[in-house]
């Protein structure tokens, strides 16, 4: 008949090695994201088995350099951590440093109107870094006078 103290000692040995294997995964895993969106592997920032959430949490939202240098470059800060989120998933999708080009020529397109700009992460999703400039805005109302006399007046001439 097996102990409690048998069955205790055989569940700690069979944890250890689950806990090994999950080691080697993370490492695995971490290492291929960190090829892919330029972040340090999860494994090497979260201690195994850690159970303090200031530290998971902390490591979960590390900032890289590139996303900083992106973040500063934007027009709009809101919403940083979503921004993050949104970021590591298009660093899979493009270089960082045509995404960062594309936020700039954004932040300085003459026809951005700051009430209208998008959210970091909304822009990123929608992988917006590749999208034209922004197309010149009226003023919304029809032409007056003035307008109408010039338009007038350029038909006469061509005439």
């Amino acid at each position: 008949m097996t102990t409690l103290v048998e069955i205790l000692r055989d569940a700690a040995a069979l944890l250890a090695q689950a806990q090994e294997r999950l080691a080697q995964v993370l490492a695995q895993l971490g290492a291929t994201r960190a090829q892919h969106a330029g972040t340090a592997p999860v494994a090497d920032v979260v201690a195994l088995g850690s159970n303090d959430l200031a530290t998971r949490e902390t490591s979960r939202f590390a900032y890289p350099q590139d996303f900083l240098e992106f973040w500063n470059t934007y027009p709009l800060k809101r919403d940083k951590r979503k921004a993050l989120l949104a970021w590591r998933k298009a660093v899979v999708r493009a270089d960082a440093s045509a995404i960062c080009a594309g936020a700039k020529r954004y932040a300085d397109d003459p026809n951005r109107v700051a009430q209208f700009t998008k959210y970091a992460e909304g822009w990123l999703n929608a992988d917006a870094w590749e999208d034209a400039p922004l197309p010149p805005r009226d003023s919304g109302r029809p032409p007056g006078p003035m307008e109408r006399a010039h338009v007038l007046a350029a038909r006469l001439e061509e005439t």
